[in-house]
């Protein structure tokens, strides 16, 4: 996994884009979700057959969109404890099995793509890298939300588990040192890098968050 995120940073080191450059609005993504469903099918589609010409902002659309269907379960992944345990014991058949069904669950998930490829890489020979072409549409999109430096430029996230993931791929995390919700919905992640040196990062949850209030009332 270690030599997967260093092959993925290298890649990504000239991908950073900045909210600015594309916006993450949560009312146009809904908006187009809800009233151009043929059009999100045929990004899920397209995402999935690996399409080059898919843009940062399809991949906005897809990421965030996902989580305005019915589809959308939050953060929970049922799979979790199976596939961690499957590959701490070095039981990559069952991993791939079992990460194959959370991807089923939760298709847009960083953490399990992630993964997948390093499982896929060791048990398939035939394997085409497409989920790291995945992670990799999805961490652009992503890092397209904001900076991570206030509540109102908080990196978007629908699962809790792509905040661990974005931490360590690109800040370097060596220890979490305190993790606070915010009012505002935010992730507030305080942690020590490798260096040493004390850092912190915003993440907006309020997708998954929205989701658990709303489970909760049924």
């Amino acid at each position: 996994m270690k030599k997967l995120l260093f092959i993925l940073t290298v890649v990504l080191s000239s991908a950073h884009l900045t909210a600015q450059e594309s916006p993450v609005n949560y009312d146009d993504i809904k908006t187009f979700v809800t009233t151009q469903p043929e059009q999100f099918q045929r990004l899920r589609e397209r995402f999935e057959a690996c399409d080059n010409e898919l843009t940062t902002q399809d991949a906005i659309n897809l990421y965030y969109g996902y989580s305005f269907t019915p589809l959308y379960k939050g953060s929970w992944d049922p799979y979790q404890d199976e596939y961690i345990g499957h590959i701490r014991n070095n039981n990559l058949e069952e991993a791939r099995k079992s990460l194959e069904a959370a991807l089923k669950h939760a298709p847009y998930s960083l953490n399990i793509l992630m993964y997948l490829n390093g499982v896929m890489g060791k048990t398939d020979p035939t394997y085409d890298k497409r989920y790291a072409w995945q992670f990799l549409q999805l961490v652009q999109a992503i890092k397209s939300s904001g900076d991570g430096k206030t509540e109102d430029t908080a990196l978007k996230v629908i699962y809790i588990t792509d905040e661990y993931v974005i931490l360590n791929l690109f800040y370097d995390m060596k220890q979490l040192k305190k993790q606070t919700l915010t009012s505002k919905q935010c992730d507030l992640m305080e942690f020590e890098n490798k260096k040493g040196e004390t850092h912190q990062v915003y993440f907006d949850i309020s997708r998954s968050m929205n989701y658990l209030k709303e489970s909760m009332k049924h």
